[in-house]
């Protein structure tokens, strides 16, 4: 035997009494029968993986590292194949994941391109940046190789945290069991939780049950400006703002009535929100304080919502939905400046400040203790 048969010091021998050659390069680990031959197509495979074994990357889109091969893996130049080397592409990081466009799956190294495989998950989402959110450059969570780093494609996935998702006093991390990261961005602290991705996801997931919450929501948002009304008759200008508020607020109530509607849903009974009755007992007594904690709970909750409302604007597809939810943003943050500055109406602004900072935090720990549902909060 040739050089290229006994290739990495192999003992290539042939049996002529089963008529079959082994320990070749040519065949790898098998012993193929000379008088038994198959066609290439069928062949394929037989003496390496479809893709081979970790560390090699494992992707069945062998033309996106390999030339000479197709994408349908027929092989263009016979020549360069069982030739004794590995042709090979260098300096793309979308010949393994990615697309033209990006190099951020879909498609992840196996080809998935589902966001509920781990590979693909949020990637698209966290470089595009969304309504709420800025792009999110690939070194802040990879380590970015050198593009002619062989020892880079080993099968693993590395995650080296840096830049804002370590902003925390608490070390990021990533649960691949859970398929979640427990970083700055999405849960700084108990002081300052930002919602989890898990939320989206519950909610993406049964969207018609959270389209009947956010409608309750929207209504009582719209009775309770009109309550405030009724309370403090004696400020002109809360009960001007309180108004405009709860108008505003059954509009959009009005808007997911009919978008359930056209589902054919039905809106729901009255139920409790574990989240806002469970706020609301911070609000102190005394009128003075009372009014203040009000408005500052209110903004808060105005808040809250400004920030999921746009993680679904973010999520959904283009559309008139997307661009719903979008709205919906923009007036829920207008609403949560507007409380704080009738806050600052009634108190001082370090008054103002202080409480709002402990009202925060006790709103962070509410939100961290609930369960994940298909609902706003």
């Amino acid at each position: 035997f040739g050089a290229l048969a006994t290739q990495g010091e192999l003992d290539t021998r042939y049996d002529s009494r089963t008529r079959r050659c082994s320990d070749s390069y040519c065949h790898g680990a098998r012993s193929p029968s000379w008088t038994q031959p198959r066609p290439s197509d069928e062949a394929c495979g037989s003496c390496h993986g479809l893709p081979p074994e970790p560390p090699h990357p494992q992707s069945e889109r062998c033309s996106a590292c390999h030339t000479g091969i197709d994408a349908d893996k027929h092989i263009r130049e016979a020549k360069l194949h069982v030739n004794g080397e590995v042709e090979y592409l260098l300096g793309r990081c979308n010949a393994c994941h990615g697309s033209a466009e990006t190099p951020a799956p879909p498609p992840d190294t196996r080809g998935n391109t589902d966001p509920t495989s781990p590979g693909v998950g949020a990637h698209a989402t966290h470089l595009a940046g969304g309504n709420g959110s800025r792009p999110v450059l690939c070194s802040e969570c990879h380590q970015v190789p050198d593009t002619s780093d062989l020892s880079h494609p080993n099968g693993q996935t590395e995650l080296v945290f840096s830049g804002v998702s370590t902003a925390s006093a608490d070390a990021p991390s990533y649960d691949s069991a859970a398929q979640s990261c427990t970083v700055y961005c999405h849960a700084p602290s108990e002081s300052d939780p930002h919602s989890s991705p898990a939320w989206t996801e519950a909610v993406l997931a049964d969207f018609d049950r959270f389209l009947i919450d956010h409608a309750a929501a929207e209504k009582k948002a719209s009775s309770m400006a009109m309550n405030m009304v009724a309370h403090y008759p004696d400020r002109p200008a809360l009960v001007s703002a309180m108004i405009d508020l709860a108008l505003e607020e059954l509009t959009h109530f009005r808007a997911v009535a009919r978008l359930i509607a056209a589902r054919g849903l039905q809106l729901g009974g009255d139920e409790k929100d574990p989240y806002v009755n469970q706020f609301r007992r911070q609000i102190r007594h005394g009128r003075e304080r009372y009014l203040l904690d009000q408005l500052l709970v209110g903004g808060i909750i105005e808040a809250r919502g400004a920030e999921r409302f746009g993680l679904i604007a973010d999520a959904l597809p283009a559309g008139d939905l997307k661009r719903f939810y979008r709205s919906i943003t923009r007036s829920e943050r207008n609403h949560q400046d507007l409380f704080v500055e009738l806050a600052c109406q009634v108190c001082d602004e370090a008054v103002v400040e202080s409480r709002l900072g402990q009202l925060l935090a006790a709103e962070a720990a509410i939100v961290a203790d609930l369960p994940i549902r298909a609902a706003l909060h």
